[in-house]
């Protein structure tokens, strides 16, 4: 009997992240991202992080980026038998969330009711960033937005949680 019970909870877990998976590419490729390169370093990120939460019990514990950044580098060079530079990593996730705040900047220009603007500019970015990048496409301003990779990751997490985001 507990093997049953074993191998029900474990096909449980395996198929919550599989749904979640799918709601991680889903919401990277409204963003725009899924072709990136730094894409499956998020996807691989967020994973770890579920991972871990799952391990203590489902509650978001507080982690460094740094170290989710070296646990990826080591994770891949058990996995692919070749090293894996951390900054690289840190490199190309960034510049995959920033390409995401650009879409989303994008978006926000050509139509300020988008629903997927209204779902992301705030929840993955600071809006005041956002805004910036905006003036930044329009022309009326030099400077850019900033991105903050830890509250993209966990607004991705917020919404792998929420019931609003269907399959």
């Amino acid at each position: 009997m507990k093997n049953i019970n074993y191998f029900a909870a474990n096909r449980a877990e395996q198929l919550n992240q599989t749904t979640d998976e799918i709601k991680i590419n889903k919401i990277l490729t409204q963003l725009g991202i899924m072709g990136e390169t730094g894409t499956s370093d998020i996807i691989e990120m967020i994973n770890l992080i579920l991972e871990r939460n799952r391990e203590n019990g489902g509650n978001l514990e507080p982690y460094r980026l740094s170290d989710i950044y070296k646990m990826l580098s080591e994770k891949y060079e058990r996995k692919y038998g070749k090293s894996s530079n951390v900054g690289a990593i840190e490199q190309r996730i960034r510049r995959t969330v920033y390409k995401a705040l650009q879409n989303i900047a994008s978006l926000g220009i050509e139509d300020y009711s988008n629903e997927i603007f209204q779902k992301y500019s705030t929840s993955l970015f600071d809006f005041e960033e956002v805004r910036k990048q905006m003036n930044q496409i329009k022309g009326s301003s030099m400077y850019g937005g900033k991105i903050n990779v830890k509250k993209f990751v966990e607004g991705i997490i917020a919404w792998l949680k929420s019931d609003e985001l269907e399959i």
